[in-house]
């Protein structure tokens, strides 16, 4: 359950992050605001692995997540609903910057806080995989996708993706914690 909902988060912040530029020069975006989000999501995603590593050392990993499924969500929904060359496209870029330590630091954080430190590190190679079997068909999906179906209708099936994927890493949080309770 738990390395399926990774695969799934993983398909959908790398598509997104991924295919975020096009879709906002497909929504209007002169060159050099593409340039400008660009530049965005590089400065976002630094900080966003730095602060988020530090947060899934802190606090464990469901609250980290769940804030990082806020952020795609806001990112989604912007990508969904924006009309076309609007300065709030931005935003995108940023939230899916800042969550992107959801699949650089969170695999290992979140395989040890769900398994256990013994078991986790048994367990971080078969998650690893999971969630690159996401990052590799998450770019490829949503261009495929998007081209057959329309960036609106993409974003929709991305959101209900990335939903399944939190809740069935939740799920694997939750059930693990109860377990290690009753230790």
């Amino acid at each position: 359950m738990f390395s399926i909902g990774g695969l799934l988060l993983c398909f959908t912040i790398v598509a997104l992050s991924t295919e975020t530029i096009p879709t906002l020069i497909e929504k209007g975006f002169t060159e050099s605001m593409a340039a400008m989000a660009g530049s965005l999501f590089g400065i976002s995603s630094l900080i966003g692995n730095v602060i988020g590593g530090k947060v899934l050392d802190k606090l464990g990993s469901f609250i980290p997540m769940l804030s990082a499924g806020v952020l795609i969500t806001i990112a989604l929904l912007i990508m969904e609903f924006i009309p076309d060359n609007i300065s709030i496209g931005l935003l995108v870029p940023i939230c899916s910057g800042l969550m992107i330590y959801a699949v650089t630091t969170g695999p290992s954080f979140m395989s040890i806080d769900v398994f256990g430190f013994k078991d986790g590190m048994k367990k971080v190679a078969k998650v690893g995989m999971f969630y690159a079997a996401g990052s590799a068909l998450g770019a490829v999906g949503f261009a495929i996708l998007s081209s057959n179906f329309g960036v609106k209708t993409i974003c929709l099936i991305l959101l209900v993706i990335a939903l399944i994927g939190f809740i069935l890493n939740g799920i694997a949080i939750v059930k693990s914690r109860k377990m290690f309770i009753k230790r």
